[in-house]
């Protein structure tokens, strides 16, 4: 993302990301955490839109601040009965293609 248009929505993000972590403090079950990942990419589709960017350029925003969530909030999360050996690939594997089509469906639906 440009870093232009980080500086634009940095305080906004941050703000976000420490909900999303202050939600997640007492731990979460699975189901929990994919309705937290879904809230978290609606409100960044929300929050990146204001920026004076293209509807290509906003969804790689997302898609970048996605995947900066998943490395800072959700990776370091120890799922109860689920091994970081397999919790850790699964999910970083899934998170970008899932955001995606999550962001393409919040812009048809809404027409963000």
């Amino acid at each position: 993302m440009r870093a232009d248009f980080y500086e634009l929505i940095k305080g906004e993000v941050t703000k976000l990301f420490a909900e999303a972590h202050q939600a997640m403090s007492g731990g979460l079950r699975m189901s929990e955490l994919w309705t937290l990942i879904e809230s978290t990419i609606e409100s960044l589709v929300t929050i990146v839109e204001q920026l004076p960017a293209s509807g290509a350029e906003k969804k790689e925003a997302v898609l970048e601040l996605i995947d900066r969530f998943y490395d800072e909030e959700i990776r370091p999360l120890d799922m109860p009965l689920v091994p970081d050996a397999i919790f850790d690939p699964m999910i970083g594997a899934a998170i970008r293609p899932l955001a995606s089509l999550l962001i393409d469906a919040i812009v048809a639906a809404f027409g963000k």
